[in-house]
Formats: C-alpha cells, structure tokens, sequence
C-alpha cells in the first residue's frame, strides 16, 4: 500500500507539473528520510548530515520560490517525497532481519494488487502496445527494491535515501532527452 500510495501521488504531480520539477521536488525525500530517522532515534547526529539537511532545504526552497501557475503538482509530489520518506524509515524497523529479496517481492505483489485495484474500480486499462514497457518498468522497479532494502539493511534509511540523491540529476537529464523538457535556472 505504501509504495502505490507514493506512486498514485507521484503521477498525479506529473499531471500539473514537468517531470523535472516532479522529481527535483521528490527527491527531497532523502531529508525527510534523514530528519525521521534522526527524530525516531535510528540514526545519530553527525555535522556531515547536517549539511545534507541543509543543502536538500536550500534546493527544495529554491523550486517552491518560483512563480507556479499550478502549485498542485509541487504540493503532489512533496507529498509523495513524504509518503514514501515515512515508508523507508519504517522499512528500517520493519524489515531488520528479513533478506532484500523477499522484501522486495512482497513489496512488488503490493503494489500489483494495489494497482490492479485501483484499476478495475476507475475501469482503466493498459493498452496493449505499452504491456512490454510496463514490463520493462517492473523488472528495474524489481531490480530498484532490492537494491534500496539492501542498503537500508546495510546503512540505514538516512544514509541510504541520501546517496539515492542522485536520481534526480538522472531524472533531469532523461527528461530533457526524451520528453524534451528544457533545463532552466531560476532568474
């Protein structure tokens, strides 16, 4: 439920906003992760997380001062950065002990059955042409669960959701690529 919960509102952001702010505002969950996990005791100061805090605020603020004409999209997406920040500090609790692959398993079959759900309940369908890239999405979305309960079982939360800070240079950079999204600096 948690990650298709965080992804719902991640794609609802998308529809108000460019994926590249979508995700610029996303990938702050890193500090929410950070500040959760220093709250709930998890993971202990140090001047080096500070600094990530820090820098992930001054970049976040930098994306809300700019003129929106639709704030929803940002709202959206900070929610999901939240959602899915609450998700993997709880994963940190949750899942101490149990093998990434399994965790990764029932978190992918939650997801599927949250999604079909919602699916069949609003009657939407996946058209045929797009069943070999939804495909394609779910084995690297595999390959992604497994890889982050790895380094939440090996560095925690905090540490692991701020190395995935660089996702969004990657999600920047593609979606200039492929969507032909521009790159701009706030003036």
């Amino acid at each position: 439920l948690g990650y298709a919960f965080e992804s719902t509102l991640f794609f609802l952001a998308l529809e108000h906003s460019p994926a590249g702010t979508v995700a610029l505002i996303f990938y702050s969950y890193p500090m929410w992760v950070a500040l959760m996990a220093l709250t709930s005791g998890l993971e202990r100061f140090h001047p080096r997380l500070l600094a990530a805090l820090l820098l992930g605020t001054v970049g976040v603020s930098m994306i809300f001062s700019i003129s929106l004409e639709d704030p929803a999209g940002p709202l959206l997406a900070l929610a999901a950065a939240i959602s899915v920040a609450v998700y993997v500090t709880l994963a940190q609790v949750v899942m101490r002990g149990v093998d990434p692959r399994s965790s990764a398993l029932w978190t992918a079959l939650g997801a599927a059955i949250t999604t079909s759900a919602i699916a069949a309940v609003t009657r939407s369908e996946l058209p045929a042409a797009a069943v070999s890239h939804a495909l394609g999405l779910a084995v690297a979305t595999a390959i992604a669960f497994v890889l982050i309960y790895a380094a939440i079982a090996r560095i925690g939360s905090a540490r692991a959701a701020i190395a995935a800070m660089l996702e969004p240079v990657t999600t920047v950079a593609l979606a200039a690529l492929l969507l032909s999204e521009e790159i701009t600096l706030p003036s």
